[in-house]
């Protein structure tokens, strides 16, 4: 077992978390598995922004498409299909600069 999956590791500098030699990151990125057209989000402030946070990771800190909620109902329901099966292991939200999520 990795001493990265043991809760007592504090990493060092010694650590390496870079990809595998040859791997691009787009090899692990989900983007690509997203049947986009099908995303649907319920409480979306503007219409078909709800596909907008789905994005390459070499894209992913453009604020330019961004998915923002009604004011009336600040919950967010993302219904994503996939184009097949797929392994998801973690995921990253980003949220905005002064502190909204």
């Amino acid at each position: 077992m990795s001493k990265h999956n043991d809760p007592g590791h504090a990493c060092h500098a010694g650590c390496d978390h870079g990809l595998p030699e040859g791997t691009s990151i787009e090899t692990y990125s989900l983007s690509q598995h997203i049947n986009e057209p099908l995303v649907t989000c319920l409480n979306e402030s503007r219409p078909g922004s709800g596909r907008n946070p789905f994005k390459p990771y070499d894209q992913r800190l453009d604020t330019s498409k961004f998915l923002e909620s009604n004011e009336d109902d600040e919950q967010l329901i993302l219904h994503i299909p996939f184009t097949g099966v797929i392994s998801l292991k973690s995921i990253n939200i980003i949220g905005g600069e002064d502190g909204s999520s």
